[in-house]
């Protein structure tokens, strides 16, 4: 299935911004619309005949959509063309943002009514009608929806915002030193890691054998397995194993896998541990990681141990972990290798 990323720009952005979501959704095309409106009743019809004729091409459709592109979006009528949604400090109650403008240029309701229009020192005009649109329109939104917002965001409060997102259900992630834009480096760090971690659900799952054969050939796992009695062994691992977690993407494509021994107490072997292909560098390996070591008890406890390939000894000191030598083997099994044409799965 085809999927696109619609990316929708705030006051003063452009579709060009779309380019850094690039490297944080593979497998999909990604794009920016540069809608040309200011009022949200122009700019939501803009929005919605681009997301017709996209429909047509991409059956699957994920949003992110920042600022003032959030609320026209959510005044777009597109909820049942879109899949997913990423919003990054939306505006949610442009009625409460346009009375605080109000208050602070000493503009009553009854000048603003009588002028029309009053242009405040914000650089924003004030206007009745716009104030009028958006009480006739209050938001509505049903769309699966994951939040972004500063803690020093000056445009909506912390209450507007935990509250908007209680109302429609959405995951709210707050960056305490993150401001309305996101922008400086680390606040463009967190907005990467946040989109990676909730893109990718972690799940205790258990696998099929067909499954799990299906999903190899996407990962330089098979090498690790001999050919002898290969498909009646898998389904006995896959049944057997302690710890079965999974990494699946928003259409519920399987795109990590990580089986582990434990005894819940001291030790956490790590059996399997593959990424699909297609999405290597996303921080699903390190988080499959990270779930396992909770489940079997947590780093207090519990010592992680795995056999590694030399090529993917660097991921696993780049999360901490070292060499040890104190691990004794004792093998005599048969072992054909299967040939992959991969060069990392991690």
């Amino acid at each position: 299935m085809k999927k696109l990323v619609l990316y929708i720009h705030g006051k003063g952005g452009s579709a060009e911004e779309s380019r850094h979501y690039e490297a944080l959704f593979p497998g999909c095309d990604v794009m920016g619309l540069d809608y040309q409106s200011s009022a949200p009743w122009e700019a939501g019809e803009e929005i919605r005949q681009a997301l017709d004729k996209l429909k047509e091409t991409y059956p699957f459709i994920i949003l992110i959509a920042n600022s003032i592109g959030a609320y026209f979006c959510m005044q777009a009528g597109i909820e049942d063309m879109v899949r997913k949604a990423y919003f990054i400090s939306p505006l949610v109650d442009m009625e409460r943002l346009i009375l605080d403008m109000m208050e602070g240029a000493r503009v009553t309701e009854e000048d603003l009514e009588e002028k029309g229009v009053i242009a405040s020192p914000f650089g924003e005009d004030l206007s009745w009608d716009y104030l009028c649109w958006v009480r006739a329109h209050p938001v509505r939104w049903n769309v699966p929806t994951e939040i972004l917002c500063g803690g020093r965001d000056s445009l909506t409060s912390r209450e507007t915002i935990t509250g908007f997102a209680g109302d429609i259900g959405a995951g709210l992630t707050v960056m305490e030193d993150g401001e309305h834009w996101f922008h400086t480096r680390e606040q463009m760090l967190f907005l990467d890691r946040w989109i990676r971690e909730r893109r990718y659900r972690i799940s205790s799952e258990r696998l099929t054998p067909e499954e799990y054969i299906a999903f190899l050939k996407r990962t330089d796992l098979g090498s690790q397995y001999p050919r002898e009695r290969f498909r009646k062994r898998i389904a006995i691992l896959v049944e057997s194993v302690s710890i079965s977690l999974t990494a699946r993407d928003e259409e519920g494509l399987l795109v990590g896998v990580l089986f582990g021994l434990t005894d819940f107490s001291y030790w956490l072997y790590l059996t399997d541990l593959g990424v699909d292909r297609l999405f290597v560098r996303q921080g699903i390996g390190r988080r499959l990681i990270r779930t396992a070591h909770e489940l079997a008890g947590g780093e207090k406890d519990i010592a992680v141990y795995l056999i590694t390939n030399e090529k993917a000894v660097p991921f696993y000191e780049r999360i901490g972990m070292r060499k040890a030598d104190d691990v004794m083997q004792y093998n005599h099994i048969e072992w054909t290798e299967f040939k992959n044409k991969s060069k990392d799965s991690r």
